[in-house]
């Protein structure tokens, strides 16, 4: 790995020298890649084979040079605008930043190739003006493609699984889909026993192995509907949906414009106001606890004009919390 690593950061400095001058003399390349000729040639020859760019010795000027090898080369033949350079380096660094995740990891050093091959040959040198949150892996990850394996091959699987209150069960389960919630990964599937969907959290299991002697049922739910009506990665087939009117005050309109409470709210006929005073919007989902938590969250800045139950639940959960500071 050290010596894979090596490799990658002495080619990076010779396709950077090449950047900033059209020929470079070995002793050059040598000097600021700290190595021997030998190294060098190995280098070059790495170069050539797999990011597809000649560096050759040219006798009469005693330099090494970049040979056009556009005849040879689809990417050289191709006319790549300034704009769709740029497009092209925000693509691989919104790649790289999924390269993590079981699913890139294969694709990691395709990146690496991909970005230093685009700067060599349109002498890019874009900063790093974007930055993605960095977010650590957690526990599960790992079960990604196990599980998208047996979804694509749809296999039945035995689940152990973990609550947080450390108590054990297992479920047989028929796998759908895989669901990414706020920087969590979740199995989406028919539960055997109950024959009913069910959401479990990878980072909460134990175990996963083939059930050979349950036969597979295919998805017959639409599962973007069902989410459509819920807050959050929620979850109930049997619950009815509701009405929800929220009043917002004008100061949490500016934010919901720019990032909405639910996709529901960019359909135009659910804006029932919306003024100088603030907006008001209407919702078709189902009430659970998520949506109490974040209506709470936005304190004086939302109000529900109904349904009364669901002013019923938000009082009794900021009732605790209320008392505490009394």
């Amino acid at each position: 790995m050290a010596e894979n690593n090596k490799k990658k950061e002495q080619i990076k400095t010779i396709l950077d020298l090449f950047n900033k001058k059209e020929s470079i003399s070995a002793k050059e390349l040598k000097k600021n890649c700290n190595i021997e000729e030998r190294q060098l040639k190995y280098y070059l020859q790495a170069i050539r084979d797999e990011h597809h760019i000649n560096i050759e010795y040219n006798k009469k000027i005693n330099e090494y040079v970049k040979k056009d090898n556009a005849k040879g080369n689809l990417i050289d033949s191709l006319y790549i605008t300034n704009k769709e350079i740029t497009a092209f380096e925000n693509a691989i660094s919104t790649l790289k930043s999924l390269k993590d995740l079981p699913l890139f990891s294969d694709l990691s050093e395709l990146f690496d190739k991909l970005k230093d091959t685009i700067q060599f040959r349109y002498q890019s040198q874009t900063k790093e003006i974007i930055e993605f949150e960095n977010v650590p892996l957690i526990k599960g990850t790992d079960l990604i493609m196990p599980i998208w394996e047996r979804i694509k091959e749809e296999k039945v699987i035995e689940i152990r699984y973990k609550k947080f209150d450390d108590k054990e069960e297992n479920y047989v389960l028929h796998p759908y889909q895989l669901k990414e919630y706020q920087n969590r990964w979740y199995v989406i599937g028919l539960e055997n026993s109950k024959n009913d969907l069910r959401i479990l959290a990878l980072d909460r299991i134990e175990e996963i192995t083939n059930s050979w002697d349950v036969k597979y049922i295919k998805n017959t739910t639409d599962l973007k509907k069902i989410f459509y009506h819920s807050f959050g990665l929620y979850l109930n087939t049997k619950q009815q949906t509701e009405k929800i009117i929220l009043e917002f005050s004008s100061k949490r309109a500016k934010y919901l414009k720019t990032q909405a409470f639910h996709p529901q709210q960019s359909e135009t006929k659910r804006i029932l106001k919306d003024d100088e005073n603030g907006l008001t919007i209407q919702f078709d989902l189902k009430i659970n606890d998520e949506l109490i938590m974040k209506l709470a969250s936005f304190g004086s800045d939302v109000k529900i004009i109904s349904p009364q139950n669901l002013q019923t639940k938000l009082k009794q959960y900021l009732e605790p919390v209320i008392k505490m500071y009394q």
